[in-house]
């Protein structure tokens, strides 16, 4: 066969992956549309979801559920979001085992936000705020184990806040569900984090509050890291290198991070027992306190 033969041959064999790939593409997106459409049918009983367009894809990136409008049934109150993305999701009798998703672009006017619209007004957040959030759960039934790999919120021109966790000991059957709260306080805690990015937000905050107090920013934040040393709950609460960290934030606030490591999965019992001492708390979880 010479070259021009050859050349058509591979021109067909692109173009017919291109025609298979865009096929299941649409078949897919068939089916992700009657499954999208199942799930809406089962949260009938406390939201009516409305969306016009279900994108699945071949490639790993998720089924999308485009233009979606959330009401909470019995409220006059919509939701517009841009995009929700489903990734994974699977049960095992009834009880989710994985959750991977991520909600964009979440439409939240300042007007409907009752008491704090003024505050946010205010900080100059005059129309709307656009939320977007993620979360990837995993619960594994046989090891009694439940893993939160990402729970994320965040918000343009505001900042984001994410956690992760692990918890051991857990028990999710019909029967542990039916008996809670009582069954939780089998379980452990054996890790989690909890990080926050800055995106304006709390530098906006600290002008504010010194605004309302005549004080130039800078002679607020050194109020601030004061009243920190002169805090006897903080005194007995905090290490001098955690003060420290957030003394640093405080003149900083960009990043801040906690990570809770104790050397032994620690009985939510005794979490209960000593809730109310915040340094026995920060002791027995290993707190700690990075900034930036």
């Amino acid at each position: 066969m010479n070259k021009k033969g050859l050349l058509w041959v591979g021109l067909g064999v692109v173009g017919g992956a291109i025609a298979i790939f865009f096929t299941g593409q649409a078949v897919a997106s068939q089916m992700a549309a009657k499954k999208v459409d199942q799930l809406v049918a089962d949260a009938a009983e406390f939201v009516d979801v409305d969306y016009q367009k279900v994108q699945a894809s071949l490639l790993g990136q998720g089924t999308k559920v485009k233009n979606v409008v959330i009401s909470p049934v019995g409220s006059e109150d919509q939701y517009k979001v841009d995009e929700i993305v489903l990734y994974q999701y699977d049960e095992k009798d009834t009880v989710p085992t994985h959750l991977k998703m991520a909600v964009n672009g979440m439409h939240l006017a300042v007007a409907d936000m009752g008491a704090n619209a003024a505050v946010f007004k205010e900080l100059g957040y005059d129309k709307e705020i656009a939320m977007n959030f993620s979360t990837d759960y995993q619960y594994k039934a046989e090891d009694g184990l439940i893993q939160v790999k990402e729970f994320k919120l965040g918000a343009d021109r505001v900042g984001d806040l994410a956690v992760d966790f692990q918890l051991a000991n857990v028990d999710l059957s019909q029967e542990a569900v039916a008996a809670m709260p009582m069954s939780l306080l089998s379980m452990t805690f054996q890790n989690a984090s909890i990080t926050y990015r800055d995106d304006s937000f709390l530098e906006k905050m600290f002008e504010q509050a010194a605004a309302a107090k005549k004080v130039s920013v800078a002679e607020f934040k050194k109020e601030a890291i004061a009243s920190l040393k002169q805090d006897p709950d903080m005194i007995k609460a905090l290490s001098e290198e955690q003060r420290q960290e957030i003394e640093k934030f405080i003149n900083s606030p960009e990043k801040f991070a906690i990570s809770m490591s104790p050397d032994q999965p620690v009985p939510f019992t005794s979490l209960m027992g000593i809730a109310n001492n915040p340094s026995a708390v920060t002791e027995l979880l290993s707190l700690k306190f990075q900034a930036n």
